[in-house]
């Protein structure tokens, strides 16, 4: 986050604890009157309840905006309060009642008589540390990752990179340590491919890393290749801080799957956090700390609007106050929960409550979890982003394709819908691809499934890594994949698929049997000529059949039939 939003957002902090501060004389009279029209009442449930959210708000802002001593003086009032609400009060337990009542006045006299605090002398709430997310190459230009190939034997070494620029690394050569170690120290690459042995030298491979460490401290992640499977030269490369260690002859699938795994950075979208809090003071310094830690926020402070800004924002996580007047934090989770769309939304109780049992009995009632105010700065955003990651993950395992990591059917489906909705919105382009491999059913019956399921796999990765993040990519069944390209015409969809297809088809799979290469086809459809999803689908199927019609390892966009005139 750059210095000058960070300054931004701390003088934002500050001016709402000093507007916090100005207010609580006001606050502090509310809270006398309040206590009046409860004796004057004679301690009724209704003017007792009225007194207890008004000390319950008081006791959470206090606490929050760092004026401690009123926050803890007004908390004693409050479990105080909310025990005589509990009690019942037979004839025989009068005595203690009044004696309770004497209590609670004395105690709010005691809080009415403290100087009103002064936010200028206060310590400055610390903003908790945040780096920004790392960025798709693919979508913001950034340099595509260099790799070093380094082995003795040409010949490998060009087959090797050959095959590693088809996944869209690009790569540079090196047949000699001394060249290798000048060309690194020049200009360090994104990982490294490097041979244990070099018969024609004095040195080795793990020693020459050892070399590099030494000179920079750091070295980029290494893929060690060799013939030897022994322990002494797996632990050799280990010493030197081996990524990864590979046979050869070196599969490519599995080398690929080494590299994506080492330098393979999934864009994080921002967390998007719901704020419901009846005090807009409270819910909007919470706000700023959670945008501080570069989350998105919205923040309702009446809980009746809870279902209108869940359409609206699409939260990934909802911090809810447990106590407040016209809707209950625990009301307000039994809601949320009677929508099916939202049976997974981490919810998370924001109160001033301690009582762990109490806590537990909220939670039970639908939360995740529970947040005791006062909370430090990065309590709350490490509790808020540690939860989000968590459900991110499980609603991943749900959506998602367990063999390639794709969108499955049902998660592509739907998330086209909102593609194709956001593209009418702003009259924007949409193309819709079916990926179809070719004579799949016959990769599997000659080289077994486990080496189809690699080509599968092959085919993800390369899509996953030549194509943007805005796109949707998803395994829509079997051996048939779909694209979504956003805001792309369909000429220049089909150009990327076309590039993308002429790549696959060079890349070599092997098998215990042989080595062998394979191709895909493609139909491709776009709106505005198709105007919902299943007319896109059908339209993409229809040219994905006259693709294989063509004989397949081709691309085919549909167009609308031209209207006949006359």
């Amino acid at each position: 986050m750059p210095p000058a939003t960070i300054h931004a957002i701390a003088d934002r902090l500050t001016t709402l604890r000093q507007a916090y501060a100005e207010t609580i004389p006001t606050h502090m009279n509310v809270i006398r009157d309040l206590h009046d029209e409860v004796v004057g009442s004679a301690w009724s449930s209704q003017a007792v309840s009225r007194l207890l959210g008004r000390v319950h708000d008081f006791t959470g802002a206090t606490a929050t905006f760092g004026f401690s001593e009123l926050g803890e003086r007004s908390r004693v009032i409050e479990k105080a309060l909310r025990k005589l609400t509990l009690a019942t009060k037979p004839s025989s337990d009068t005595a203690a009642t009044v004696t309770e009542q004497s209590r609670i006045s004395a105690l709010v006299a005691d809080l009415l008589l403290q100087p009103r605090p002064d936010a200028a002398h206060l310590k400055p709430l610390t903003l908790p540390h945040w780096d920004p997310p790392p960025h798709s190459a693919a979508e913001h230009g950034h340099h595509t990752q260099r790799i070093f190939v380094v082995d003795d034997n040409a010949l490998l070494a060009e087959q090797v990179a050959e095959q590693i620029r088809y996944f869209g690394y690009q790569v540079e050569i090196f047949t000699t340590l001394v060249a290798f170690e000048a060309a690194y120290l020049a200009a360090p690459p994104d990982a490294v491919v490097l041979d244990i042995e070099f018969p024609d030298e004095e040195t080795t491979g793990p020693a020459s890393i050892g070399r590099l460490m030494h000179a920079q401290g750091a070295v980029a992640p290494v893929v060690f290749i060799s013939s030897y499977d022994d322990i002494q030269a797996r632990l050799a490369a280990a010493r030197a801080g081996g990524s990864r260690y590979l046979l050869k002859p070196v599969a490519i699938t599995e080398l690929i799957d080494a590299l994506d795994a080492l330098l393979t950075t999934h864009p994080q979208q921002a967390h998007r956090v719901l704020i419901i809090d009846d005090s807009v003071a409270v819910s909007h310094l919470y706000g700023s700390i959670l945008e501080s830690a570069g989350m998105k926020v919205k923040v309702i402070n009446n809980p009746l609007l809870v279902l209108d800004a869940l359409a609206e924002f699409h939260p990934d996580i909802a911090l809810v106050d447990l106590y407040m007047p016209e809707c209950s934090g625990h009301e307000v989770a039994m809601v949320i929960r009677q929508v099916e769309a939202y049976l997974d939304l981490p919810i998370v109780f924001v109160s001033a409550e301690n009582d762990r049992d109490k806590q537990l009995s909220a939670m039970r009632l639908g939360a995740d979890d529970f947040l005791t105010k006062p909370i430090q700065p990065h309590h709350l955003t490490a509790a808020v982003a540690n939860r989000a990651i968590r459900a991110g993950f499980i609603r991943a395992l749900v959506r998602r394709d367990p063999l390639t990591g794709l969108l499955n059917h049902s998660s592509l489906l739907e998330m086209t819908g909102v593609e194709l909705a956001r593209a009418r919105r702003n009259k924007a382009s949409l193309t819709l691809a079916i990926i179809d491999i070719d004579n799949f059913k016959a990769i599997n019956q000659t080289h077994g499934h486990p080496t189809g399921d690699r080509v599968l796999r092959s085919l993800a990765r390369q899509l996953k890594q030549r194509l943007r993040v805005v796109d949707l990519i998803g395994r829509y069944g079997g051996e048939e994949f779909t694209v979504v390209f956003s805001a792309t015409a369909g000429a220049d969809a089909l150009r990327v698929i076309e590039s993308i297809r002429e790549d696959f088809a060079c890349v070599a799979h092997s098998s215990s049997q042989s080595s062998f290469y394979a191709t895909f086809s493609c139909g491709l459809a776009s709106v505005p000529d198709f105007v919902d999803v299943q007319q896109l689908l059908d339209a993409a199927d229809r040219g994905l059949n006259e693709a294989k019609r063509r004989g397949r390892n081709c691309a085919v966009l549909t167009t609308p039939p031209a209207v006949k005139t006359g």
